[in-house]
């Protein structure tokens, strides 16, 4: 996805169960940001997210991530 967003000239947004490297890292992956359904794998340690955990997450991402 990273690939092609950049052939679109489009930033690479992620949305995770857990985000667990920096934003250095993710960027030489060609991703502009990631954020994390929960802060840690202990909040659930099987990692399912659920449909209702993950909209929360993309509105709030929706909300407020500018480029």
């Amino acid at each position: 996805m990273a690939e092609a967003a950049s052939a679109a000239l489009s930033p690479c947004i992620v949305i995770a169960g857990e985000v667990v490297i920096g934003s250095r890292e993710m960027r030489t992956l060609g991703i502009e940001a990631a954020y994390a359904v929960r802060e840690s794998v202990l909040d659930d340690p099987r990692g399912n997210v659920s449909e209702a955990e993950l909209a929360a997450t993309a509105r709030r991402v929706a909300r407020s991530w500018t480029w």
